[in-house]
């Protein structure tokens, strides 16, 4: 099996508070920096948008995440009210 190298990235785990912007920029172009020094044979798309990175904005996606699930069960389930309403209705 062919030895890998691991970018050296700061620690994330177990961190207490969350990155700064300058502290996250820092994490963000050490990544891409890491990714282009990839052997461009075994990981072409990672070299492909390792410049990418740098301008990643992770929290922005995982908003846009969460609103994709909300809209997902605001359009599966009733309302409340018209849970209620429904229910007084139709209370079988």
């Amino acid at each position: 099996m062919p030895e890998r190298h691991h970018a050296e990235l700061p620690a994330h785990r177990g961190r207490q508070r969350p990155l700064s912007e300058a502290d996250r920029t820092r994490f963000l172009d050490t990544a891409s920096k890491a990714w282009q020094d990839l052997d461009p044979g075994e990981y072409p798309f990672v070299r492909a948008i390792a410049e990418q990175m740098r301008g990643h904005d992770d929290r922005e996606q995982f908003l846009a995440g969460i609103d994709l699930v909300l809209t997902g069960i605001t359009a599966r389930h009733p309302s409340s009210e018209a849970a209620v309403d429904q229910t007084l209705h139709d209370p079988r």
